[in-house]
């Protein structure tokens, strides 16, 4: 967990120029603002900024938060963070169903421009993020989330004060008027987040400053709703870093590893990290930390214990410079072991997708699956080996996925492993296939098609209402004549 905001400003000597460095995009550029003087001298320097965009907006120390989606805006750039940690480049394009998102290709989420649809109470709507299922979160100019509403719509609302002249949340009502209240207290040992639900029951996180570093805080307690504590340790590290350079990293970056959660039980989960230098943008590099070790301990007893061993770096260095143009041969790969010396073994490629997963006791290979993915980065074959105690016998199975020519991610067709096959792993037939239907506004199951045995084809239907919203009638149907079905009725919410 780092606290330092990797992104740096700085203007040269001579006045005119400014350096920009792009973080997520990994690159940096120098701006002529003047663009009529050409000035050659100026001096390049690596800055921090003392906080991160998630601890300034969720103000739960370094490493947490609340895990709402948000927008950020920084230096013209804007950047979705989507509540599942996941965060893209926003580039909004004429292209009609585009997701808006820099290197998304896919479409069941999309992001939009708007016009004020949607109010707080407080500010209005300028951006809206559609996903395919139909629910739609709201945000602000600045960014902030103002709602998520469903396909029914049902709608979430939430409200904010400012702290550190920064939004942050501290009200959340439903559609039925049930409110969560958050606040945000000074203590005379550091700090408290105190979350209300309508009950009235709360749920208190408690944050300590970490030693030697003004203004930063850790996440050392939370007391649930019972008053039952979960305790939160920390190791405090440092990381050089440069823009500029591969070897000589002058600058130092901070990083709060959690080494240990402690339960209400007694019991504790633990982890050690080991430090590991990668490429930063396509000069420079940086130092890191990644987990070496995790363990559950109970009674001075450790099991669950898993050790973690690297091959390769993810950003190619030192063997390649660029981590946005890795070749298309580069792989990298982590072995996990356990405490009766299985491993299991991941390899993933240039794209960061896993290609091959290995299972082994010892030295012994039990089993290998291989993975290929298509230009989505969605899977379409799946190949496991299992090894018998004969050197090179192994038992076959094949898995095959094809998805909706939309670009949505519906999965339309799946061959399980009885299906006969080619040499290079592709179904010859359909007798083991498994068809699914959606229906076309928010992409729910419609239909599942596939045999029970060479002579009967079971068909599963789900009948939508007029609205399209929900499902009316499930129907169930072998060689077309009718088996079951169900109706469904719903109330008001």
């Amino acid at each position: 967990m780092s606290w330092s905001e990797d992104e740096y400003y700085e203007d040269f000597f001579g006045g005119g120029y400014s350096l920009y460095i792009d973080w997520y995009a990994g690159m940096y550029e120098v701006i002529d603002y003047e663009n009529s003087y050409l000035y050659w001298e100026y001096e390049y320097i690596n800055e921090t900024k003392p906080n991160t965009y998630t601890e300034l907006h969720n103000n739960l120390g370094s490493g947490w938060s609340l895990g709402f989606s948000s927008i950020e805006i920084n230096n013209g750039k804007k950047y979705l963070h989507l509540s599942n940690g996941e965060s893209y480049e926003i580039n909004i394009t004429s292209t009609a169903g585009d997701s808006n998102l820099k290197n998304y290709t896919l479409r069941d989420i999309r992001l939009e421009n708007d016009s004020g649809s949607f109010t707080n109470r407080v500010k209005n709507s300028q951006y809206a993020l559609y996903h395919k299922n139909g629910n739609v979160e709201y945000f602000a100019d600045d960014g902030r989330l103002l709602g998520i509403k469903d396909r029914f719509g049902n709608t979430i609302k939430f409200e904010h004060t400012t702290i550190n002249n920064h939004p942050v949340i501290n009200k959340i009502t439903d559609s039925v008027n049930r409110v969560v209240n958050i606040s945000y207290q000074n203590t005379s040992t550091g700090k408290k987040v105190v979350i209300t639900a309508p009950d009235s029951t709360t749920i208190q996180y408690i944050l300590e400053p970490i030693s030697g570093h003004s203004g930063e805080y850790k996440l050392v307690k939370k007391i649930d709703r019972l008053g039952r504590e979960t305790v939160f340790n920390y190791s405090i590290k440092s990381g050089n870093f440069s823009f500029f350079s591969k070897s000589d990293r002058n600058k130092a970056n901070y990083y709060a590893n959690l080494t240990e959660i402690h339960y209400p039980t007694g019991a504790y989960t633990k982890y050690s990290y080991q430090s590991t230098t990668g490429n930063l943008g396509n000069q420079g590099s940086y130092v890191y930390y990644r987990i070496k070790t995790r363990e559950d301990i109970e009674n001075s007893v450790s099991f669950n214990k898993d050790t973690y061993t690297y091959n390769g770096n993810y950003t190619g260095y030192p063997s390649y410079d660029d981590p946005a143009s890795l070749p298309s041969s580069f792989t990298y790969g982590t072995t996990v072991t356990d405490n009766e010396n299985l491993q299991a073994i991941y390899t993933f490629n240039y794209k960061h997708l896993k290609t091959r997963e290995e299972t082994k006791d010892g030295s012994t290979l039990i089993n290998t699956t291989d993975y290929e993915y298509d230009s989505n980065k969605l899977l379409v074959k799946a190949v496991r080996k299992d090894y018998g105690k004969t050197a090179g016998q192994y038992m076959l199975r094949v898995e095959n996925f094809v998805y909706d020519t939309g670009n949505f991610g519906d999965l339309v067709g799946y061959w399980d492993t009885r299906a006969e096959r080619n040499s290079n792993h592709i179904p010859m037939n359909d007798e083991h296939k498994t068809t699914y239907t959606y229906n076309s506004a928010y992409h729910y199951v419609t239909g599942k098609i596939y045999k029970k045995d060479a002579n009967t084809t079971i068909k599963e239907e789900y009948v939508s209402y007029a609205d399209n919203k929900k499902i009316e009638w499930y129907r169930v149907k072998e060689n077309d004549v009718l088996k079951e079905q169900t109706w469904y009725n719903y109330d008001s919410y």
